[in-house]
């Protein structure tokens, strides 16, 4: 979790205090240093609301201000995806749009799509079948054919050795 003490935000205190002390002269000099923090904490880059603006009158050194506060709807989605009750299992969040699914189908519904990626890697590596470019639309639906046997194949063959031990 992006913790108070985490480095980036010690990243844009210093940006902030070199900003009131007048180091930087330009917006475009503090969204270059902001760049360079986003860059090195990316995962932490929407947890901060960054404003940079030019002050109408210089106070003292001072000719941009940097002004940042935490987003609170990232700090709970990161307690929410850290939050594991067995950390040595790991443990899965699942970001969907559909409302009115219970978790169970969406798990198997997760699970079968990664199942369906992995068909066609063994399609690609295993196999060694590989897309080509049809000259006529109907050789398209055999291709998918020759694919989907080539893995129910492969899955058959893969049960077989799983009981022959």
């Amino acid at each position: 979790m992006w913790n108070p003490g985490a480095p980036g935000e010690a990243g844009l205190k210093k940006l902030q205090a070199a900003a009131e002390g007048g180091r930087w002269k330009t917006e475009a000099q503090i969204q270059h240093r902001l760049g360079r923090l986003h860059e090195r904490y990316g995962r932490a880059t929407r947890a901060f609301d960054v404003k940079i603006a030019s002050v109408p009158e210089p106070v003292g050194k001072a000719r941009v201000s940097v002004t940042w506060e935490r987003t609170t709807r990232w700090t709970e989605w990161t307690t929410l995806s850290e939050a594991c009750p067995e950390p040595r299992r790991g443990c899965y969040l699942l970001r969907t749009n559909l409302t009115d699914t219970d978790a169970p189908t969406l798990w198997k519904r997760y699970t079968q799509l990664t199942e369906a990626e992995w068909a066609f890697r063994i399609d690609k590596d295993e196999l060694e079948i590989r897309p080509i470019r049809h000259r006529r639309e109907d050789r398209v639906p055999a291709y998918v054919l020759v694919c989907f046997l080539a893995f129910c194949l492969w899955k058959t063959l893969a049960q077989w050795m799983r009981r022959a031990g």
